[in-house]
Formats: structure tokens, sequence, C-alpha cells
């Protein structure tokens, strides 16, 4: 089990995982990360087989779900995560979907 900031103990899964003591969750976290933020990127960049790649709302949408999950978590074993996570929340927030469509 993981211990939060209060000392509660908790289990979340974390993309497609359970966060567990067990697991080094700031790796798994990474992962997650990593994982949302190459997805979106790639939908931006470029075309599909001539085509313009198709980008849905969810792109932003698993991100922000990313950035609640962490912060209910409240796990803050790694500074470098911790400044990570929300660099990347500070590049995505505010941001619509259509904007990054439009642009």
């Amino acid at each position: 089990m993981v211990r939060d900031s209060d000392g509660h103990r908790f289990q979340m899964p974390v993309g497609g995982q359970t966060v567990s003591g067990a697991q080094p969750h700031g790796q798994t976290i990474t992962s997650e990360l990593a994982k949302l933020m190459s997805h979106l990127a790639e939908r931006l960049s470029g075309t599909e087989d001539g085509k313009p790649k198709i980008f849905r709302d969810s792109a932003i949408g698993n991100l922000s779900e990313f950035f609640e999950r962490f912060r209910e978590l409240n796990v803050r074993s790694n500074a470098d995560l911790d400044r990570l996570v929300a660099d990347c929340q500070r590049i995505v927030r505010g941001v619509e979907p259509q904007d990054l469509r439009d642009s």
C-alpha cells in the first residue's frame, strides 16, 4: 500500500496499474505522464497517410484527469517528479481542444 502525506494507506489506479507500496510509484506515474504527453504531441504533429491526424478532446481530458489523480495521491516522494507534473500542467492549463485544432 502507498501512504499519502498524512500517512493514510491507499491503492489507486494509475495508467491501468494499481499503485501500491510494492511498486515504484514515482516511476509508474512518470511513465503514465510520458505516455499522455507523447500521445498529445503525436496527435498535434504531422499527418497520417497524407491526412491530418485525428485529435480528440480526450487527449486534453486524459491529462486533466491525470493531474487530478496526481493531486489526490499527494505523493511527494520526488521533487523532480513534482516539478515535471507542475510544468506539464502549466503547459496545458486553460488550453481547449478546439484551440489546438484551430492552430
